[in-house]
C-alpha cells in the first residue's frame, strides 16, 4: 500500500524533472507507517513537500469527499500563506485531485472566513494565533475531527517564545478532537533537533522520527573591509562608515538583499543609498515589519521576479519565502547569532542547486573577531540550541478562555491535557486551580469586579456566557505584544504602515522623520492615525521601534572567546588578522587577550577617576545582570557611589580615584550565593518586572489593547497593568501572572540560566588583572557606552582620536 502512494509522488516528481531527495523518501514513508517527525534540512531542498506530499497521497477515496480539514498547515509568518499555498496547489492541480487549499490568517476576509466555516478547505494555510480561533469556532472543531496532519514550518521560529507554548496548547487539544492526529515539524536552523522533536511532540520521543540529510551545500561567505583599521569606528550598529564601500560592491544586475538588524538601521541605509544613488530608486526597495503588507507583498513580489535588485531588509525576510532570484546577500553588522547568519545567507542561492553568498560588512572594529567566530562555528556544522519556555501562565489562561468560549472546558480533562505538553510538564495542580480561580473570580485581590469574572461553571463546565466579552477575547488573542501602534496615511489617501505611539507622541506639527523609505511631515494625529505629506528629502528623524538590540549567543561567545584564545597563543590562521594587528598589538601591549580559561580584567586610572574593565565575553544581556550584582552587593559594602556601564564584551565599574579595587572582594560579588535575592534586590527589578508585566497582562486578557470600536493607548494600558501590578504586589503577591513577570525578567532579561552557568565557570578561573596605563581596545566600547549619551559625537570622534593617537606611543 505505501509503495503504490510513493509511486504516485515520484510519478509526479518525474513530471517536473525531478528526482525525490533521500530525506523526502525517508519522511514519507515515515508517515505512511504512522509516525511523528521532525524534518531537519537546510534552507531551499523541498522540506514543504517532503512534510505534506504522502498525506495527500494517502487520503482514500471515502476522505476525498467527506468534508473537512485533513491537513493544517501552520507557519509562523501570515505573508509566507500565500506562497505555502501556490506550492501545494501545484501538485493537486496537475495531478487532477480533488482536495482545496484555502488561508486562514488574520488577513482572512470575513466573507471568505465564513464560507470556510460552511464548507472548509481540505488543507487550511494558517498562523499560531488563527490556529488558537479554529479551537472557539464549533464550525472549525467539527472540520478539524477530519485533520490527519498538521504541519508546523520554520519551527525553530516557533520553538522558543510564546508563539510556540500557544501551538503547543492546540495541538494538545486537537488531539483530543482528531485521535489519529499526525504532527510534522520542518527547521532549517536548530542545535538541539531532540529537544525540539520533544517540545514538538508532547514531551515524548515515541513513535517520533528525525530526518536531515548531510547536503554538500557550502555557503560562500567574504567580508568587507574598511580602509583602516584605525579610522574605524568603536562603537555603534548603524554602519554608515561603510555605505560607499556596499554601494561600489553592489552589482546592480544582480538581485541582492541587505539585511540589517532592526527597523531603524534599515530606515537609515536606504535613505543614505537613495541620496548617492537616486538612479536606483526604481530598483531598490524596503522591507520591515512595520510596513503595509500590501507594500510588503508588492516588493516580496517584485523580488520573486527580479524586477528589484536591491531590498534594504530587517528579520521580516528571514523566513520561508522563496527568492530564486536572489543571488546575493548583506548582513550589515553582526547578527549576534549563528544560526541567524545561516538563515539569512540561505536568502541567496534557494534552490538544491544554488550557492548563497553573503557578504559580512561589520559597523565597528571589534564585530571582525565576531565574524571569525561566525564563520569558525559555521566550518564546524553547528547551530544555537534553542530554549523553549515553561509555565507561561497568561499563555494558558489565554488558552483557557478561548476552550470556555467554545465547546466549554472541564478541568480534571484540561489538566491533564496541559500536562502532557512541554511547556507545562512541570505544573502543579494547585496552580491550574489557582489560575482557573482567578478566571471565574478575579482571585483573591479582583473579586469584587464583575470585569474579571469571565468564566461561569455550569454542570461541571466551564463557559464564557457573555457575547462581547468572547468577541473581545477573540479580538486580543495572540501572544506578540508590543508598544500600541498607529496607522501612518497620507491626508490625500494612501497607507503606508504603523508606527509606535511612543514615537509620535513627541512630535510636533512640521517635524520630519523618515518611514517606508519616503521623508514625510507629520501633520496631525486623528482617530488613532498619523496623517503625514510627502516632505523634501532633507534631514529628518527615524522611529525608533520598541525592543531591544539582538543578545549575542552563548554560542558564538564561547567561539569568540576561542578566537581570541588561539590568537593570543599565535595558532589561528586567517587573513583578518594582518589587518586587525594594530588592535591586537596594541590590546597584547597595554594588556592580554581574553581566553576561555581565565576572566580578563583591566584597572585604568584616568581624570574621570578609577575604572575597573571585566571582560566575560558573554553578551548584553548577561553583562546587566551581572553588573546588577556588583551594584547591590558593592553597595552594601562600600557608600561610596560607583557608575556602570556593559557591552557585549564587558562591563565597566567606574569609581572616586581615591578608591581602590579589591580583587577578592569581586570575587565574592561575583559568588552564586543568594543570586536570586540579590537580583530581586537590583534598583531596576522591580520596574523591570512592571514593564514586563504589561504584556502578561494583554496576553493574559487582565487588560485589552483592542477594545469594541477602539485601540487603547500606550498611556491606558501603562496605567492600568501598573494598577494590577501595584494591587497583586500588596494583596495576592502569590498570584501567579504577577510572578511570572519577575520569572520572565529573569529568564529573558537577565538570562539567568545563562548568567548562572557563567558565574560557575568564573568561580573555576582565575583572574587576570592587568593595571593599564590607558584604556584598551577592548575597553573602547565601554567607554563609548558610558559618555556618548553624554557629549556630542564630534566631540566624542575627538576624545577617542585622542586616545588612538596614545595607542602609537604604546606600540
Amino acid at each position: 500500500m505505501s509503495s503504490s502512494r510513493l509511486d504516485w509522488i515520484e510519478k509526479w516528481f518525474e513530471t517536473k524533472g525531478w528526482k525525490a531527495r533521500e530525506f523526502q523518501l525517508e519522511a514519507w514513508k515515515a508517515y505512511l507507517r504512522g509516525e511523528n517527525g521532525l524534518i531537519h534540512v537546510s534552507t531551499g531542498f523541498g522540506k514543504t513537500y517532503a512534510g505534506v506530499l504522502a498525506a495527500l497521497a494517502d487520503l482514500t477515496l471515502e476522505e476525498q469527499k467527506a468534508p473537512g480539514i485533513h491537513i493544517l498547515y501552520i507557519s509562523p509568518l501570515r505573508a509566507l500563506s500565500a506562497d505555502i499555498i501556490k506550492s501545494i496547489q501545484q501538485p493537486i492541480d496537475e495531478m487532477k485531485l480533488p482536495y482545496t487549499v484555502e488561508g486562514r490568517t488574520g488577513d482572512t476576509s470575513a466573507s471568505q472566513r465564513a464560507k470556510q466555516k460552511k464548507n472548509p478547505p481540505s488543507i487550511l494555510v494558517t498562523t499560531p494565533e488563527s490556529f488558537n480561533l479554529l479551537l472557539a469556532s464549533e464550525e472549525y472543531r467539527e472540520a478539524l475531527k477530519k485533520c490527519r496532519l498538521v504541519v508546523i514550518d520554520e519551527w525553530h521560529e516557533l520553538m522558543g517564545n510564546k508563539r510556540g507554548v500557544q501551538v503547543q496548547l492546540c495541538l494538545a487539544h486537537l488531539k483530543k478532537l482528531a485521535p489519529n492526529l499526525r504532527i510534522w515539524g520542518l527547521s532549517a536552523t536548530v542545535g538541539n533537533p531532540e529537544l525540539a522533536g520533544r517540545v514538538l511532540n508532547g514531551n515524548v520521543l515515541k513513535n517520533f522520527v528525525f530526518i536531515t540529510e548531510k547536503v554538500s551545500k557550502e555557503i560562500e561567505v567574504q567580508t568587507l573591509l574598511p580602509d583602516e583599521i584605525d579610522s574605524f569606528p568603536w562603537s555603534g550598529h548603524l554602519g554608515l562608515a561603510m555605505l560607499e564601500k556596499v554601494i561600489n560592491h553592489v552589482d546592480i544586475k544582480q538581485s541582492c538583499l541587505l539585511f540589517t538588524n532592526v527597523r531603524s538601521q534599515s530606515e537609515r541605509w536606504y535613505n543614505e543609498i537613495l541620496l548617492r544613488k537616486p538612479e536606483w530608486e526604481p530598483i531598490m526597495a524596503i522591507h520591515h515589519s512595520s510596513i503595509d503588507r500590501e507594500r510588503r507583498e508588492e516588493v516580496e513580489n517584485k523580488i520573486k521576479t527580479g524586477e528589484l535588485k536591491l531590498v534594504i531588509c530587517t528579520s521580516s525576510l528571514d523566513l520561508g519565502v522563496d527568492f530564486p532570484m536572489v543571488e546575493r546577500v548583506y548582513q550589515v553588522g553582526s547578527p549576534k547569532s549563528i544560526s541567524r547568519f545561516i538563515q539569512r545567507a540561505g536568502r541567496s542561492g534557494h534552490t538544491p542547486t544554488g550557492v548563497p553568498r553573503i557578504y559580512f560588512v561589520p559597523t565597528h572594529a571589534l564585530e571582525l573577531f565576531e565574524y571569525m567566530a561566525t564563520e569558525l562555528a559555521i566550518d564546524r556544522g553547528l547551530k544555537e540550541d534553542i530554549i523553549p519556555p515553561e509555565l507561561s501562565f497568561d499563555v494558558l489562561a489565554q488558552h483557557m478562555v478561548t476552550l470556555a468560549s467554545g465547546e466549554g472546558l472541564i478541568p480534571s480533562e484540561a489538566f491533564e491535557e496541559i500536562r502532557h505538553t512541554y511547556a507545562y510538564q512541570k505544573i502543579e495542580r494547585y496552580q491550574f486551580d489557582n489560575l482557573l480561580l482567578f478566571l471565574t473570580q478575579g482571585g483573591r485581590s479582583l473579586s469584587a469586579y464583575p470585569y474579571y469574572h469571565r468564566l461561569k461553571e455550569l454542570n461541571g463546565r466551564y463557559l464564557v456566557h457573555d457575547k462581547k466579552m468572547i468577541q473581545q477575547h477573540l479580538m486580543n488573542v495572540g501572544t506578540i505584544t508590543s508598544d500600541p501602534s498607529m496607522r501612518i496615511k497620507f491626508a490625500k489617501g494612501g497607507s503606508l504602515g504603523s508606527v509606535e505611539e511612543s514615537f509620535v507622541s513627541k512630535l510636533k506639527k512640521g517635524d520630519r522623520f523618515v518611514f517606508s523609505g519616503k521623508v514625510l511631515e507629520f501633520m496631525m494625529i486623528k482617530d488613532m492615525t498619523v496623517f503625514v505629506r510627502l516632505a523634501p528629502p532633507k534631514a529628518a528623524v527615524v522611529p525608533i521601534w520598541w525592543g531591544s538590540r539582538l543578545p549575542l549567543s552563548s554560542l558564538l561567545t564561547s567561539h569568540l572567546k576561542e578566537i581570541f584564545e588561539l590568537i593570543e597563543q599565535g595558532r589561528y590562521q586567517h587573513p583578518l588578522i594582518e589587518f586587525l594587528s594594530p588592535i591586537i598589538e596594541v590590546q597584547k601591549a597595554l594588556s592580554r587577550l581574553p581566553g576561555r580559561n581565565y576572566l580578563l580584567l583591566e584597572e585604568t586610572l584616568t581624570r574621570e577617576g578609577r575604572h575597573l574593565f571585566i571582560f566575560p565575553f558573554e553578551g548584553r544581556l548577561v553583562h546587566e545582570a551581572l553588573a546588577a550584582l556588583l551594584s547591590v552587593r558593592l553597595s552594601l559594602r562600600t557608600k561610596v557611589t560607583f557608575s556602570f556601564a556593559v557591552s557585549e564584551y564587558g562591563l565597566e565599574i567606574l569609581a572616586p580615584s581615591d578608591y581602590k579595587f579589591d580583587l577578592e572582594v569581586i570575587k565574592e560579588c561575583l559568588s552564586l550565593d543568594n543570586l536570586t535575592n540579590d537580583i530581586q534586590r537590583s534598583l531596576n527589578m522591580t520596574q523591570l518586572a512592571k514593564k514586563q508585566f504589561r504584556d502578561i497582562a494583554q496576553v493574559s486578557g487582565l487588560v485589552y489593547q483592542n477594545r469594541m470600536g477602539e485601540k487603547r493607548t500606550m498611556k491606558n494600558l501603562q496605567m492600568s497593568s501598573s494598577l494590577l501590578f501595584e494591587v497583586f504586589s500588596k494583596y495576592e503577591p502569590e498570584q501567579p501572572l504577577y510572578n511570572q513577570s519577575f520569572d520572565e525578567v529573569r529568564f529573558f532579561q537577565f538570562q539567568e540560566s545563562r548568567l548562572v552557568s557563567v558565574l560557575r565557570k568564573i568561580k573555576e578561573m582565575p583572574f587576570e588583572l592587568y593595571k593599564t596605563s590607558r584604556p584598551s581596545p577592548l575597553a573602547f566600547p565601554l567607554i563609548i557606552e558610558r559618555i556618548g549619551s553624554l557629549v556630542s559625537s564630534e566631540s566624542l570622534q575627538d576624545r577617542l582620536q585622542r586616545m588612538k593617537e596614545k595607542w602609537k606611543q604604546v606600540s
